[in-house]
C-alpha cells in the first residue's frame, strides 16, 4: 500500500510564526496561489487541491509539464500560480480561473490567465513513498526529477538567512517565506511546527460602507464592516468585508456609531448574500492585509483582512471625525478638516467631557 492507494490525501500545513534564523532550516518563497498535489502515473496527470477536490480540468495547460518529469509514478507538492510580469504570483489573476471546469470557458481563462505550478516537496516516487525521508534529501531528489520550463518551476531555498530572505521577499513582491526544518519527515494532513510561515502585511484606507449583522458571541454587535474603495472615476467599488482586528472593547464602541450612520437606500453596486446594513461612507481604520491590492486601474478584493482600528471615523464627503467619549462611550463629531480646526478641544455632548 502506497499513498497512490489512500488519495485523495491532505498536504502537510505550517504554523504561522515571525522570520527567523536557522542553520538548521530551509527557507522557501511563500508562493501566493492554490496548493495542489500532483499525481503522475503512465503519463497521466491530475491535480487534487488541499479541500480534496480534483482540479485537474481547471488548468489543462499544466499536462504539458508530464515530459519535463523523470517518473512513470510519483507524487508532488506544489503551488499553481499565475506569474506576473516581474514573475512574481497574482492571486487577483488566479481567482478567474478557480471553479472553471467548462472547456470553452476554461480556454478562454488559460490564454488571459495562463498557470504555472511549482514544485517544491515531493511524497512519492515510482512506487516508494518518501515522506518518511528527510526533506532535504526530498527536495534535492525533486530538483534531478524535474526540468523546468513553460508551466512548471522547482520551489527553491535558501539556508540559515531567514530574516534577510523575508525582507528580500517581500520588496520583490511575495507573500512571505516559510521555514521548514531539513530533517523533518512529511506529514500528511498535519499543521506542524516543522514548516514555519512568515507573512508580511501591506495596509489601506478602505471606506466603510455598511455592516453585517453579527451572529453568536457577536450578535449584540456586528459580524463585519463591508469595505470600498474609490476607483479612477471616483465611484465606489466593493473590496470585501473585514471582521477580525476587533476585540470585544472595540465592537461594543464602534456598534452605536454605526447605528447613527445608517441609511435606507441600498448600495446596488455590492452582492452581499448576507444583507448588510447600511450606512454613511467613512474611513474606520486601515484594514490590513498582506494581500491588499489597489492599482490605478483596477481594485481588487482584500483577502484575510484584519481591521487596525484607531478608534476614530472619518467621514470623507463630510470632512468630520466621528469617535467616542473616552468617559461615556457617546460619539463625538468632531475636527472640521474644511476649516482646518485640528487643534481646537472638543465637548461630549453628553456626559461633557472635554479634551484633547
Amino acid at each position: 500500500m502506497t499513498l497512490f492507494h489512500e488519495r485523495p490525501i491532505r498536504p502537510m500545513m505550517a504554523k504561522t510564526g515571525d522570520p527567523f534564523d536557522s542553520d538548521d532550516h530551509l527557507f522557501e518563497l511563500k508562493w501566493d496561489g492554490l496548493r495542489a498535489l500532483l499525481f503522475l502515473q503512465n503519463g497521466k496527470l491530475e491535480l487534487q487541491n488541499r479541500n480534496l477536490r480534483d482540479v485537474t480540468a481547471s488548468y489543462p495547460e499544466i499536462q504539458t509539464i508530464t515530459k519535463r518529469i523523470r517518473a512513470k509514478k510519483t507524487i508532488i507538492d506544489g503551488e499553481v500560480v499565475v506569474l506576473g510580469k516581474k514573475g512574481t504570483p497574482d492571486f487577483g489573476k488566479l481567482q478567474n480561473r478557480f471553479g472553471i471546469e467548462d472547456p470553452k470557458r476554461v480556454e478562454t481563462a488559460r490564454q488571459a490567465n495562463p498557470v504555472t505550478y511549482v514544485a517544491f516537496d515531493l511524497l512519492h516516487l515510482n512506487g516508494k513513498d518518501l515522506i518518511n525521508d528527510q526533506l532535504e534529501n526530498r527536495k534535492n531528489t525533486l530538483r534531478d526529477l524535474i526540468e523546468e520550463g513553460p508551466h512548471l518551476l522547482y520551489g527553491d531555498h535558501i539556508e540559515g538567512k531567514g530574516r534577510q530572505y523575508y525582507s528580500e521577499a517581500l520588496k520583490l513582491g511575495f507573500e512571505g517565506v516559510i521555514g521548514k526544518e531539513k530533517h523533518s519527515p512529511y506529514l500528511i494532513g498535519v499543521r506542524s511546527s516543522f514548516w514555519t510561515k512568515s507573512k508580511g502585511s501591506q495596509t489601506l484606507d478602505a471606506v466603510v460602507v455598511g455592516y453585517t449583522q453579527g451572529e453568536g458571541m457577536r450578535k449584540a454587535t456586528f459580524g463585519s464592516l463591508v469595505m470600498a474603495m474609490y476607483d479612477d472615476n471616483g465611484k465606489l467599488v466593493h473590496v470585501g468585508n473585514v471582521g477580525g482586528g476587533f476585540d470585544d472593547k472595540a465592537l461594543l464602541k464602534i456598534k452605536p456609531m454605526l447605528d447613527r450612520l445608517v441609511v435606507k437606500k441600498h448600495s446596488d453596486w455590492i452582492r452581499d448574500r448576507r444583507n448588510p446594513v447600511w450606512t454613511k461612507t467613512y474611513y474606520p481604520a486601515k484594514p490590513s492585509s498582506p494581500n491588499a491590492v489597489m492599482t490605478t486601474t483596477e481594485v481588487r478584493t482584500v483577502r484575510m483582512p484584519s481591521c487596525n482600528w484607531c478608534g476614530r471615523m472619518i467621514l470623507p464627503r463630510e470632512g468630520a471625525v466621528h469617535f467616542p467619549c473616552p468617559q461615556c462611550g457617546e460619539v463625538i463629531i468632531w475636527r472640521c478638516e474644511k476649516c482646518r480646526g485640528f487643534g481646537r478641544p472638543y465637548k461630549c455632548p453628553k456626559c461633557g467631557f472635554t479634551g484633547p
